[in-house]
């Protein structure tokens, strides 16, 4: 996941001056190929989703006013698309909802503030906000596969302690018929 994350970021400028040159159509076609890649092509990754949003945020690629208008069906895609799916696009939406609740109340947030917090954030620069906000996404990321790892690993102990514990019996039941047949008992010797 971080490896998609960190190229994307890295290509981030190609896919801002392709949007820019389309204005507003190419956003919605850059929302439609998110949606089309992590939904229909590579489910597997809908971890990443949240994090991906956020670093197409950074990068400027989609503007804080298109995530909140999209989040809020105000911005709409293209029906008339031939990636347009509008059940994938629901269950993007759903997977970004992280990202989306931290981008609203971040919004929420800014008329808040005290003082002292402005006099702080003043002291960091735009790019350090950033970076901090990737971080933070990144390591709830992080943890969500780390458990996701953690419970496949346990599942998969236990399916083998079952399986040895299968083996045994088997083991075991041989061994019983093995005796018997090496057992030249014969009742009517007695």
């Amino acid at each position: 996941m971080n490896t998609i994350l960190l190229t994307f970021q890295k290509s981030a400028s190609i896919f801002t001056s392709m949007i820019e040159e389309d204005g507003e159509e190419g956003t919605k076609c850059f929302i439609m190929s998110m949606v089309n890649f992590f939904i229909t092509q590579r489910p597997d990754l809908d971890i990443a989703i949240a994090g991906f949003c956020k670093v197409a945020y950074d990068s400027n690629i989609i503007s804080e006013e298109v995530f909140l208008a999209w989040a809020d069906k105000k911005f709409k895609t293209d029906k008339k698309s031939s990636v347009y799916d509008k059940k994938a696009e629901k269950k993007f939406r759903k997977a970004a909802q992280k990202f989306l609740t931290w981008l609203q109340e971040a919004e929420e947030d800014e008329g808040e503030e005290s003082e002292e917090e402005e006099e702080e954030n003043e002291e960091l620069t735009e790019e350090q906000k950033k970076a901090k906000k990737m971080e933070q996404l990144i390591k709830e990321e992080k943890l969500k596969q780390e458990q996701a790892l953690a419970e496949s690993k346990a599942k998969a102990d236990e399916e083998e302690k079952q399986q040895e514990e299968e083996g045994q019996k088997i083991d075991l039941m041989a061994g019983k018929a093995d005796v018997a047949e090496e057992d030249d008992f014969d009742i009517d010797d007695i």
